[in-house]
């Protein structure tokens, strides 16, 4: 304990004029005596230098570290680290606590016991057993407030926009199979944490054999039924740290653990809803629906900001909406109405609220649970419903925005007229704008305060903003008094690990997918706002970008050239776009470091290189250059060389460009990538073979050994 003058870890040192670096002497060390930090709270950054503020770094030098042997015998000790003070470094205090009794440690299925010997024979037993009762109470025994005067949904809102139709509910209530269920059992990741039960999913998937037909009948007993068992929908809700040291009960986000079988049966439901979703939500909502993008929404947003600031800007107004523990407050009897609204199927509808009405809830605190108590309104983080139904319940807010631009004193604003555009949804963060007069921001302020009465879902006002531009002062003061937000200015962050070897390569490729999307006129916001702003009816294949643009559409343009210097337009519209066609077009097929370009493929390129070298190697070529056109300038301007050894020079470098795009193509469009000295021998062959074709009868005695020596 104290003072080690290094760092673990690259986030425990900030700082301007610093090296985040660890040293590897420390980390081996550490590793080797098997020690980790002892629980630790207050200061992060243990010492500063106590510099001025470009040249202040902070660090986490000093800490307190035990091997496990000490923490299995003192299980309750903690350090502090204090406030420097007038020192450079914090002071350390730890602290032993009295052994308090937490509760019960609820079960947890580890999947480490199937490697023991006795495991199948164990579980193969116990399950024999049996038990009476219904399907689900049997494998069980195997195994806040309301909102007061809410406004109710307005079925003529509802009505602005597509409801559920007879093709949708046929697709809702086809039978339930027995294949679904064990595909939503082996979808859920073996690593997710379990419910109260202690069973994850792994469990299931290790046993199915043996467990199978009990789980399936269980899940269908409810599908079926719409009649859940209590034991089944309780949840343990765990607290997760925001961030490093939480010192408050906001400093914990709240997720919800659901039992693997709830999480199957809602999967299932999930997996019917989500085939209608697109066709009920507005295209203004970017999340959590089939084929769509946040970042489509984005791209959207930052053309609509892009001239704030600028003189010749219209007056504009823009709101950006955090929703309150949006999850947590949405009310119950909202969800119901707007299913009711849709004209879901009632046994489906049904079904929904068996899910999210029925669950109990427990505390799950220093490994223990806690109390066992039910809600009244809200959907849980942690459930795979959830997402959907708030989703749907969004789409209340998305028509009323309908309906509000079409009351007489709306303005738009600027470019958003012709898509009668005045909000964008980020999944749970909102963006409304109009035009920068007093009554369309009204207009929409009450068309949020419909959608929140009739919710529950409130703005946080202290994360939410409004961004003026061209507004008189006093126009704005009156919005800020009537809203209770507070102005900002721009820029603003928009809503919103793969493990992928460039990310640049990634983001290169995943920007293709928008590239595809434009080009086969999907229909969604995105491609309609782009052809709208920019395209104006002009082919896409053949688009030039403007100077005065967005940074993202110059991008968009520029990988657009780069593909369509690859692909023709034909053949890129005949193939479903993915990431894998994307890295294929955009990176080097040969090398997969860089991008793809003349300067790289000819002969920058790791594989193109060799291949070259080999063929100066072979034919004694003493050129330094590895580019393309000094390589031929090389060629026209050698002195003290014959015209034979040239034209011989000017083959060679024919039969090495040749070779080199015959086997890109070969990866490109037969998956094939040939070894380096499969290329090289081809490319001297091909010299081989033109040297015999085309060799000149008076050449010269030096001449004819050269060519000699290479056949």
């Amino acid at each position: 304990m104290g003072d080690f003058n290094d760092i673990l870890f690259s986030n425990e040192r900030v700082g301007k004029r610093c090296t985040k670096s660890p040293t590897q002497d420390f980390r081996d060390c550490v590793e080797k005596c098997k020690l980790e930090d002892l629980k630790y709270s207050g200061i992060f950054y243990t010492w500063n230098n106590k510099q001025k503020t470009e040249d202040r770094v902070f660090s986490k030098l000093d800490r307190a570290l035990v091997n496990s042997q000490w923490a299995d015998c003192f299980q309750f000790l903690e350090a502090n680290f204090l406030p420097e003070g007038c020192f450079d470094h914090s002071p350390i205090l730890v602290s032993l606590y009295q052994d308090v009794i937490s509760g019960r440690k609820p079960f947890r299925y580890f999947r480490m016991w199937k490697d023991a010997d006795e495991f199948g024979e164990r579980i193969a037993k116990s399950w024999q057993e049996g038990a009476y009762g219904t399907d689900m109470y049997k494998l069980t025994q195997l195994l806040g407030s309301e909102m007061q005067n809410r406004y109710r949904v307005k079925q003529c809102i509802i009505n602005l926009g597509p409801k559920i139709s007879e093709l949708h509910s046929s697709r809702l209530e086809t039978e339930y199979t027995a294949q679904e269920v064990k595909e939503a059992i082996f979808s859920i990741l073996g690593l997710k944490s379990p419910g109260p039960d202690g069973f994850g999913s792994s469990f299931y998937q290790d046993n199915w054999d043996l467990v199978g037909s009990d789980v399936v009948s269980a899940v269908l007993s409810f599908l079926s039924s719409g009649r859940i068992l209590k034991a089944i929908n309780t949840t343990t809700i765990t607290l997760i740290p925001k961030s490093s040291c939480p010192r408050s009960v906001s400093d914990f986000r709240p997720i919800s653990c659901c039992n693997v079988i709830y999480k199957a049966a809602s999967k299932v439901i999930c997996s019917r809803l989500r085939q209608v979703l697109p066709d009920l939500i507005a295209k203004n909502q970017g999340g959590f629906v089939h084929g769509r993008y946040i970042a489509h929404n984005i791209m959207v947003c930052q053309d609509l900001v892009r001239l704030y600031g600028r003189s010749n800007c219209k007056s504009s107004c823009m709101i950006k909406i955090d929703l309150r523990k949006a999850y947590d407050t949405i009310e119950w009897g909202f969800i119901e109405e707007m299913l009711k609204a849709f004209d879901f199927p009632q046994t489906f509808l049904d079904l929904i609220m068996a899910c999210v009405t029925t669950p109990m809830f427990s505390l799950l605190l220093n490994g223990s649970l806690q109390g066992f108590f039910a809600s009244k309104r809200g959907l849980r983080q942690g459930d795979p419903i959830s997402p959907l139904l708030f989703v749907l319940g969004l789409e209340y807010f998305s028509r009323i925005m309908c309906k509000v631009g079409s009351l007489p004193g709306f303005k738009y604003h600027n470019k958003c007229s012709n898509l009668k555009l005045n909000h964008l949804c980020f999944a749970n963060d909102l963006l409304i704008f109009c035009n920068g007069d007093f009554v369309s921001i009204m207009l929409m302020l009450r068309g949020l305060k419909l959608f929140s009465s009739s919710s529950g879902l409130l703005p946080n006002s202290e994360k939410s903003a409004i961004y003026c531009h061209g507004m008189l002062d006093a126009v704005v003061d009156r919005v800020l008094a009537a809203s209770g937000f507070s102005r900002s200015h721009l820029p603003f962050r928009a809503a919103g690990g793969l493990g992928f070897r460039r990310v640049h390569d990634w983001n290169l490729a995943a920007m293709g997918k928008y590239v595809w999307a434009i080009a086969m006129k999907k229909d969604n916001l995105f491609v309609k706002w782009i052809n709208s702003v920019y395209l104006l009816n002009q082919n896409w294949w053949d688009y030039k970008c403007p100077t005065d643009c967005s940074w993202y559409w110059k991008r968009l343009v520029a990988v657009k050239d780069c593909s369509k210097a690859k692909i023709s337009h034909d053949s890129f519209l005949s193939q479903r776009y993915n990431i894998k066609l994307g890295v294929n077009l955009l990176v080097c097929l040969l090398c997969g470091v860089d991008n793809e370009d003349i300067d790289h493929l000819f002969f920058k390129c790791t594989y193109s290189k060799r291949c070259l070298e080999a063929i100066k190697s072979w034919h004694h070529w003493n050129a330094q250059s590895i580019n393309l056109n000094r390589l031929l300038h090389w060629i026209s301007h050698a002195e003290h060389v014959s015209n034979t050894y040239k034209s011989m020079f000017f083959s060679f470098h024919a039969a090495i460009v040749y070779h080199i795009w015959r086997v890109r193509n070969d990866a490109l469009w037969n998956h094939k990538l040939w070894q380096v000295h499969h290329t090289v021998s081809r490319i001297q062959n091909d010299c081989k073979f033109r040297l015999l074709s085309v060799f000149p009868c008076k050449a010269s005695r030096e001449d004819r050994e050269f060519i000699n020596r290479l056949i």
